[in-house]
């Protein structure tokens, strides 16, 4: 599926599986940037607050990962 231009696309396009794997794989270090802050957050939020860090962290490393698409095309990167 090809991706669509970053001014026609909306959110609900951005955060498909499809639309997502093409934009990770156009940007690499990006790619790899994401995946150590999915695994890394959720470590640091228990060290600063315990278990509602950990729920916290992962919660927002997996929102990070899913609206970066979105955002950084909406910004022009």
């Amino acid at each position: 599926m090809p991706m669509s231009s970053p001014l026609a696309m909306s959110f609900a396009d951005s955060i498909k599986q499809a639309q997502r794997r093409t934009f990770y794989d156009q940007h690499q270090l990006l790619a790899v940037s994401m995946i150590l802050i999915v695994l890394i957050l959720p470590f640091v939020g228990l060290l600063v607050s315990g278990l509602f860090g950990v729920i916290a962290g992962a919660l927002v490393s997996f929102a990070a990962y899913y609206l970066a698409p979105y955002v950084l095309l909406k910004l022009g990167v």
